[in-house]
């Protein structure tokens, strides 16, 4: 009967122990979760313009999301899925002495999709596991802007480093308090689809394997980035870009 019930514990002991490793996998999975898509930045020189050709391309309308301070930059947002949408960013409207960064983009002699973002519940184990992998990430910083409306958004951004993919590499983004950008924004517009080339596709295809991403990665004699969007009555607008990224530092 001794031995029975020495059996028994040591059964007992081990389907503990296998419970506690499964709720620890289970917890860094969770912390772990694929990073998702959650907008394109579409650059332009100037905002009033281009927002208006896509308005009218696509039957739907941007709402402006407000003024970056520090960056003298101010964006215009469409929502184009669940929890995805399409920021156009511009100079500021009526400020002729602008900061490096928004003078840049007014010398852009058309629109460019240099670059786009992946949301995560949590950065810093994002963080940890790219840097595990020898995917070399910037600092964790936090920003924030004021709505429209007057509402404080504020954010935890972070940089995935990459000298060869650039901007195809996309930039992670946490949103403080859950609130995202799109909640204010009535959908019309769906994104259809999102596809990125590259000379050496495999490798841009490991970071995004790493990140939990799933956007396809075609071999192309260049650098590029090709969103389809789809608005009301079957029309559809093409953005093509060159993916090739930016670091905003405020």
């Amino acid at each position: 009967m001794q031995s029975r019930i020495a059996f028994i514990a040591f059964h007992i002991a081990i389907l503990i122990s296998l419970g506690c490793s499964m709720l620890r996998s289970a917890a860094v999975a969770e912390e772990l979760s694929p990073a998702r898509l959650d907008h394109l930045v579409l650059t332009v020189p100037d905002a009033r313009g281009v927002v208006e050709a896509l308005e009218k391309a696509l039957g739907a309308d941007f709402e402006y999301g407000g003024v970056h301070p520090r960056l003298d930059t101010e964006n215009y947002l469409l929502a184009i899925g669940e929890l995805v949408y399409l920021e156009v960013l511009a100079p500021q409207g009526g400020n002729p002495a602008l900061l490096p960064f928004a003078a840049a983009l007014r010398a852009q002699r058309s629109p460019d999709l240099p670059a786009f973002a992946v949301s995560s519940e949590n950065l810093e184990p994002l963080k940890e596991r790219l840097e595990e992998l020898s995917i070399h990430t910037s600092a964790i910083t936090r920003s924030s802007r004021r709505t429209s409306s007057g509402a404080l958004l504020e954010w935890k951004g972070m940089y995935i480093l990459s000298e060869e993919y650039k901007g195809l590499v996309p930039f992670a983004i946490e949103w403080v308090a859950n609130y995202h950008p799109t909640h204010s924004l009535v959908r019309v517009a769906n994104l259809v689809s999102l596809n990125v080339t590259h000379p050496n596709p495999e490798g841009l295809r490991n970071i995004y394997d790493a990140i939990g991403l799933s956007v396809p990665v075609y071999f192309g004699p260049k650098a590029g980035v090709v969103a389809r969007i789809a608005g009301r009555n079957d029309s559809e607008v093409l953005l093509i870009g060159s993916g090739a990224g930016f670091e905003v530092k405020e």
